[in-house]
């Protein structure tokens, strides 16, 4: 088989385009596998085309059968072997990642297609959601509305931002919020990384906006250079020359500024226990919706896992829900801590091995104004019978709100 020049140049294009998404994100592999899956066919028909072609030297009929033979088994025994884990049972039973909420629990609904239905009929077009990057490509292209970090994860300082905003106070979070993306609120973050230019870099200072806003004026004001910016008629109208450049000039660092949202939305996994129960009761066993990422909300945001959870890491502590924006959207609080082994033993404090009980309670209700109304909960969260319930719950942020009354 003689290669055409179309055909390598295609060969190298689909190579390189491989590689470059294999190397430049993770979860881009996949495209990698696209170019393997071409060159690789290929490579297999040039093989074929060597064995079988008989223009010179016969190829005998052993060799001939003993390629083809190679060749089928190199397909067939991923699909039976290992037994257990195999190409035709890897993902026997599992659902796609949607169909339920991106968690750990093997159920199917259709909580997520029907949030982002109504998220594009209830919404406004240029409406903004604030979200885990996790949801960003569902909610743009399902819900088609604008996210604040998607999949691709490609601004790191946007999702520490998410991530700081999630752990800090509901007023700190709603100014966070509802600031836009010029607006200096760095006060107003629960943490702030060492270095604003490099805030995912780990050094061992903490960084001082007044300080470094200081730095930047001496150095604006030490230039020399013709390409400094300065209207003396402007400066004039202020009092000092630092006012003109505050208030002209300076551009406040991406990672400090608001994020201009319109829409909080969370995604959880619980499960409802038995209706032989008083009261409706919960459990939240870290099953991989949010109340599970908030682990890396934490660790994301440079602060103390364990100031956040117990020592196990199956639970919250008192600073988690009493402090943290994310805690007050989760429709659940705390009352007791059970004995998995001997549900008769309970605490009201946690103990090592028992299981935290929680019971519905929804902190910024609609018909309040708050500032965060809840506007959706999935249907699996509205039902009576008793079993995992997953899904998005969607908040509205209350721009009429007033944090000062």
């Amino acid at each position: 088989m003689k290669i055409k020049g179309e055909m390598a140049a295609f060969a190298l294009i689909i190579g390189f385009l491989g590689i470059y998404f294999s190397s430049a994100f993770v979860r881009l592999e996949i495209f990698g596998a696209i170019s393997v899956i071409i060159l690789s066919s290929i490579g297999v028909s040039i093989l074929i085309s060597k064995i079988l072609k008989e223009e010179h030297k016969p190829t005998s009929v052993v060799t001939k059968i003993s390629f083809l033979a190679i060749v089928v088994a190199l397909l067939v025994v991923p699909m039976a072997y290992p037994e257990k884990l195999n190409w035709t049972n890897s993902n026997s039973g599992t659902p796609i990642s949607i169909l339920n909420s991106g968690t750990h629990f093997d159920i199917s609904t259709n909580d997520w297609s029907d949030a982002m239905q109504w998220l594009k009929e209830n919404t406004p077009e240029d409406a903004v959601i604030a979200a885990w990057w996790d949801y960003g490509y569902w909610i743009s292209t399902l819900g088609e509305r604008k996210t604040l970090a998607d999949n691709s994860t490609l601004i790191d300082w946007q999702i520490r931002k998410l991530a700081s905003m999630f752990m800090s106070t509901p007023d700190h979070a709603w100014q966070i919020l509802t600031s836009d993306a010029e607006t200096d609120v760095g006060s107003y973050y629960v943490s702030l990384p060492d270095d604003i230019l490099y805030p995912t870099r780990q050094l061992d200072y903490v960084y001082d906006p007044k300080q470094n806003k200081l730095d930047g004026f001496k150095g604006w004001k030490d230039n020399s250079s013709p390409e400094k910016i300065y209207d003396p008629d402007i400066a004039d109208k202020y009092p000092t020359l630092f006012d003109y450049w505050e208030s002209e000039l300076y551009i406040s660092p991406p990672v400090i500024t608001g994020l201009d949202a319109d829409y909080v939305l969370i995604n959880l996994a619980a499960e409802k226990l038995s209706e032989d129960n008083i009261l409706d009761l919960y459990t939240l066993m870290q099953m991989g919706g949010d109340e599970t990422k908030a682990f890396w909300f934490l660790k994301i945001a440079d602060l103390r896992v364990l100031d956040y959870y117990n020592q196990e890491l199956s639970g919250y502590t008192d600073k988690f829900w009493n402090e943290t924006l994310f805690a007050k959207l989760i429709p659940f609080t705390p009352i007791l801590y059970v004995d998995p082994d001997n549900p008769e033993l309970q605490s009201e404090t946690f103990k090592p091995g028992y299981v935290t009980i929680y019971l519905k309670d929804i902190k910024f209700p609609l018909d309040e104004q708050g500032p965060f109304q809840l506007v959706y909960v999935s249907p699996s969260f509205e039902r009576d019978d008793t079993g995992p319930l997953t899904g998005p719950l969607i908040y509205k942020i209350n721009k009429e709100y007033n944090p000062n009354q």
